[in-house]
């Protein structure tokens, strides 16, 4: 057995003994390893039933950056380990997970039955760790083995008022098997946050039973439902999708809601569907200030060009509304006015020269060449 590496292995592994040992340490020592990887298992092995868990997690850690099939078959009885941080170290080895582990849209993993089956098995208990990083890592881990019973572990975690675990917990939802049924009955669920969720979910679902939950009938009586919810949040959440699968239904809902809680989602719901009845009210918020004013204005640049509009937009332009309403409205009017707008659009560009230049719209940083194309225009086309 090579002497230097015999060496390399116990000194590291003493430092873990009294202090953190961090990925970046001990460069050397780990690239000396990796061309000895049958001294280094050899080595490393009997580390693995060390009594001390850090002492364990670095040797599996260092294990497992050798990516070799020896070492892979010396972390596999350490699935069992009571720590936590070794058992995900040794899972995401036998994954051959890269270093950082891969996120949650990476590709289902291809292992044996067998492995597969205790992979699953190391890893269920952690779904109720609570500590967020192993809960994470080991969810997206069986999200990855398509492990049957994810959904129903997941379950009794809610209702959960951290967002970081509560986003988590339906990331894993939207993706395990059956997570479409789960996320059915959580829509109803006396949580408000956790009805929200659901629904937003349910709309994104990736899970096996997804053809399922993606029918266009039963996502848009989930939408009317919820727009009736006594939650502005879940109704928040309704609106948004209202609005996205353009679900023409709900257009005297999003009606009623303007004006209220849910004012600039209803505003921005409406103007996605661009449904003429929805005109009129889109026409009265874009004088109206507020934080729903610009949406307003962003939802009447999706309708079709009208004479209406560009009146109603220059009237903005011409108001005491707030610059970035006149942003909006001036945005609006550079994609779909008439040379009409041309001397309003000047005016505006001269007085809020700066803010155009911040503004991310394509249509305004191109405002100085679309005026001069609208002087340009023949008078048939203007």
């Amino acid at each position: 057995m090579d002497m230097e590496v015999e060496v390399a292995v116990h000194a590291m592994l003493e430092a873990a003994r009294t202090r953190p040992v961090g990925r970046n340490d001990f460069a050397r020592e780990r690239r000396r390893l990796g061309l000895h990887p049958h001294e280094a298992v050899a080595s490393l092995a009997p580390a693995l039933v060390d009594p001390a868990p850090a002492v364990r997690r670095f040797a599996a850690q260092l294990l497992r950056e050798l990516d070799h099939e020896e070492a892979r078959s010396a972390l596999r009885p350490a699935l069992a380990d009571l720590d936590e941080d070794v058992r995900l170290e040794v899972a995401g080895a036998l994954l051959r997970e890269p270093l950082p582990p891969p996120g949650w849209d990476a590709p289902s993993a291809t292992v044996e039955a067998a492995l597969r089956a205790e992979l699953v098995s190391a890893l269920m208990p952690l779904v109720g760790a609570p500590r967020f990083y192993v809960f994470e890592d080991a969810v997206r881990k069986l999200v990855r083995l398509a492990a049957p019973d994810l959904a129903t572990a997941l379950r009794p975690r809610l209702p959960e008022p951290d967002w970081n675990v509560r986003s988590r917990i339906f990331l894993g939802l939207e993706r395990a098997l059956g997570g479409a049924s789960a996320l059915r009955a959580l829509v109803d669920h006396s949580d408000a946050e956790t009805r929200a969720s659901a629904l937003r979910s349910f709309a994104a679902s990736r899970s096996s039973d997804a053809r399922e939950a993606h029918q266009p009938a039963e996502l848009g009586a989930m939408v009317l439902a919820r727009l009736a919810d006594p939650a502005p949040a879940v109704r928040a959440v309704a609106a948004q999708l209202a609005g996205k699968h353009a679900v023409a239904e709900a257009e005297p809902m999003l009606l009623a809601l303007l004006g209220g809680a849910n004012d600039m989602e209803a505003v921005d719901a409406l103007g996605a569907l661009s449904s003429e009845r929805a005109l009129p009210a889109l026409l009265e918020r874009a004088h109206i200030p507020g934080a729903s004013q610009h949406s307003a204005i962003d939802a009447i640049a999706r309708f079709e060009p009208r004479l209406s509009i560009e009146d109603a937009l220059l009237a903005v332009l011409a108001s005491e509304a707030d610059p970035y309403a006149k942003l909006a409205a001036a945005s609006a009017l550079a994609e779909h006015g008439t040379t009409r707008a041309v001397p309003a659009l000047e005016h505006f560009r001269r007085a809020a020269r700066g803010l155009a230049k911040r503004s991310r719209k394509p249509a305004l940083r191109a405002l100085p060449a679309w005026i001069e194309q609208a002087r340009s225009r023949p008078p048939w086309q203007r």
